[in-house]
């Protein structure tokens, strides 16, 4: 889907990004238990922007707020300038992840 900005984003074919810092990532991990969060990505992660989460409980806290919520944010905690929200939605492989992606935090504040 292409937006009426200028500026857009695009990832590469094959790139990966973390689970912990996107808003892809953060939708799917709402979709596992707490304990299997810890088991996949440990207690600590890399900072990869000045608002990355880099510890486990902060992040059992943000994922607890997205599953209330119902959507992830990612407030410019992977990329700066960057930010996206996501829902666990599953397509018909039963692989849970959308999102949408904006060139500005407008639609995360």
């Amino acid at each position: 889907m292409v937006g009426p900005q200028r500026l857009r984003t695009v990832s590469a074919i094959g790139e990966s990004f973390p689970l912990y810092c996107t808003a892809n990532g953060e939708a799917y991990l709402t979709t596992l238990k707490n304990g299997e969060v810890e088991n996949l990505l440990g207690r600590s992660f890399e900072r990869r922007t000045p608002t990355t989460i880099t510890n486990l409980n902060a992040l059992l806290s943000e994922l607890s707020e997205t599953r209330t919520r119902g959507f992830a944010f990612d407030g410019e905690e992977h990329t700066l300038g960057i930010c996206a929200v996501g829902v666990a939605v599953r397509d018909d492989l039963g692989n849970p992840q959308r999102s949408r992606s904006c060139p500005d935090c407008e639609v995360c504040q």
